[in-house]
């Protein structure tokens, strides 16, 4: 069990979305950022570590939502980085994950899987080889 909540309210999560190669990966990059700062609480987030900074000697962290892009073999890799409060994590991702997939949907854009292309031919006597 984490208490995520201890000294500070708030939990940076994260949500990534497969993008086909080829398709218009800025536009997706574009909408995730867009969803991204509509749920991130930056500036609740931002007075709770200055808040504590007043009491322990903290580093300043990054609060802002950003993106990130990955290629892989099989697509581009969008992650959204993003920080809410704890108690609402799991609404703001759902949120986000349901209004990301719509704007893409809208805009032409497919999320992408690992697929796999298999081809089987018969035989020279044409029958079927299974």
């Amino acid at each position: 069990m984490y208490n995520y909540s201890a000294l500070f309210d708030f939990i940076w999560e994260e949500l990534t979305v497969p993008v086909p190669h080829g398709s218009d990966w800025e536009q997706a990059e574009r909408i995730l950022s867009d969803e991204a700062r509509r749920v991130s609480d930056s500036e609740g987030a931002r007075r709770a570590i200055d808040d504590i900074a007043r009491s322990y000697p903290v580093p300043r962290a990054e609060v802002e939502p950003r993106v990130f892009t990955r290629a892989t073999d099989n697509y581009l890799e969008l992650s959204a980085r993003f920080v809410v409060p704890v108690r609402t994590a799991r609404s703001a991702k759902d949120d986000l994950t349901r209004r990301v997939v719509t704007r893409l949907w809208e805009a032409g854009i497919e999320v992408a899987s690992t697929t796999q292309d298999v081809t089987i031919r018969g035989g020279t006597d044409g029958e079927s080889p299974l």
